[in-house]
């Protein structure tokens, strides 16, 4: 049975292109939580993450899903090619919708056993989100 190899550098954004030269550009990036002006949110998001392979690995495929809330709002499967070291790993872009307060939550495994591999919080402006240390905040 093959064993689930380790996650770096996994990412949420709004939008991932490809570019020349094995390139990936990432437009969006949520450094951390996720904040929305009002409920009802519809929030594009796509993934970006590092699959590193395990040494006794061959082909294999992971398993995903995209928790909304508490809802499974996607599943799905990328295939991993044998000889690979790291895989680059994409989910491409969709639409999120949140009625309230909530989290989002990225899981991968090998079968049916999952793991969270990213949790954020979505919540309304000004509830306590930790804000990047670059970023004024808005004029009163």
């Amino acid at each position: 049975m093959t064993m689930l190899g380790s996650f770096r550098n996994v990412i949420l954004c709004e939008d991932i292109r490809e570019e020349a030269g094995n390139k990936k550009s990432l437009m969006g990036v949520f450094g951390g939580d996720v904040t929305v002006p009002h409920f009802p949110a519809a929030i594009r998001i796509a993934f970006y993450a590092e699959y590193t392979v395990p040494q006794e690995a061959g082909a294999h495929n992971l398993e995903f899903a995209i928790i909304i809330g508490e809802v499974v709002a996607a599943k799905g499967k990328l295939g991993i090619p044998a000889g690979n070291n790291v895989a680059t790993l994409i989910i491409p872009q969709a639409i999120a919708q949140f009625e309230k307060e909530g989290e989002l939550i990225l899981q991968f495994g090998i079968g049916d056993d999952l793991v969270d591999i990213l949790r954020k919080k979505v919540m309304l402006q000004g509830q306590g989100a930790i804000a990047s240390p670059n970023v004024s905040p808005p004029p009163s």
